[in-house]
Formats: structure tokens, sequence, C-alpha cells
């Protein structure tokens, strides 16, 4: 064998070598990944809520496998906008422990839910005070209360969304800053559990 046929091969041999610890190492990469996505699920379902946001949950309520395991089903709605400033079901569960009334989606059951809402801009509103605004509505002993809220620029959508506790006849409504297109605008609830 001539000196330079050794060298390719030793060359070879070597980058053989490291391919080989490279992969080895995106291996344990992958598998310590793995196990801390494992520990951090396994550690968040051990976790038990102390906000006010989230209420309190008791060991005798229903927990959410229980309750996708059941053959009861769980609420939702969701709305578009009319002509004028009204809002009419586009999807709703039946049976439904929410329901449209006027321009508020109202709760019958206490329970956590997801509130979202997607506002569509129009192109032409040179306005400057573009918002969504997701709000719980105030009732006696509870106060008007921001859930969540975006701002943006014309010829957009914005979207907003968060997890609430409603108790029952809780109601929310949107607020929206500017002109809005009707299509592909929406707004609505689900309920968690």
């Amino acid at each position: 064998m001539s000196v330079d046929t050794e060298r390719a091969a030793h060359t070879g041999m070597e980058e053989q070598s490291r391919a080989s610890h490279k992969y080895l190492l995106l291996q344990v990469w992958c598998g310590l990944l793995t196990v801390s996505m494992v520990t951090m699920g396994a550690f968040l379902i051990t976790l038990k809520p102390k906000s006010e946001e989230m209420g309190s949950i008791s060991p005798t309520d229903i927990t959410i496998f229980e309750r996708l395991k059941s053959k009861e089903t769980l609420s939702f709605i969701e709305v578009t906008p009319t002509l004028g400033s009204s809002w009419q079901e586009s999807l709703k569960s039946e049976p439904s422990a929410l329901s449209l009334h006027k321009t508020s989606i109202c709760s019958t059951r206490k329970s956590h839910y997801f509130v979202y809402a997607q506002v569509t801009f129009s192109k032409n509103d040179n306005s400057s005070n573009r918002s969504v605004i997701l709000k719980r509505n105030g009732r006696r002993g509870k106060q008007l209360r921001v859930l969540a809220e975006a701002r943006g620029p014309a010829g957009g959508p914005l979207w907003v969304g968060k997890i609430v506790m409603l108790a029952e006849n809780d109601s929310i409504s949107l607020d929206i800053g500017g002109s809005f297109e009707k299509e592909n605008t929406f707004w609505g609830a689900y309920q968690l559990h």
C-alpha cells in the first residue's frame, strides 16, 4: 500500500468515527429531552391551582380524564357578528351550559372555560385605537374584569384567549375598538371540565 492510500483509509475511518460520536451525542440529547418532558408533565399534573382565576378544586371534583371517559359532553359556543352591533350563535353544543344573551355569553355551570376572540380589522380603518378586549361582566358581588386584551394594526386579525373560571350566572363580553370586518371575526368559550 502506498502512503496516500493509507492516509485516505485513516482519514475515512476518522470521519466515520466522528460521525458516530455525533450520532451518539444526538441520541443522548434526545433521550434527555424526552426524560425532562415526561418529568415536567408529571410535575404539572401534581400542581394545584392557587389563584382566584383558577378557583379551588377539591378531591371530589371530577377530573378532566374522568370527564373524557364519561359520556357527558363539554359545552361550547362560538358567535359571529350580524348586521349592526349584535351577535348570533354559529356553533353550539347541545345541551349547553353556555348561551348567548344579547351581546354576552352566559354560563349556567361553574367550570373552567377557554375563552377566545379573533377580530379582523378593516384595511380602511385609520384610527389608532384598534383593540380587542374580552371581559367578565360585573354583577352583584363581582366587579367587571378584563380577561384578555390586544391592540394592533389595521388590515389584519387580532387574536386573544385565556383559561378562566366562570361561576354560575357569570357572563363574558367582547369590546372591539375600531372598524372590523364581519368575515373572519368570531369569539366564544369552550368548557374544559
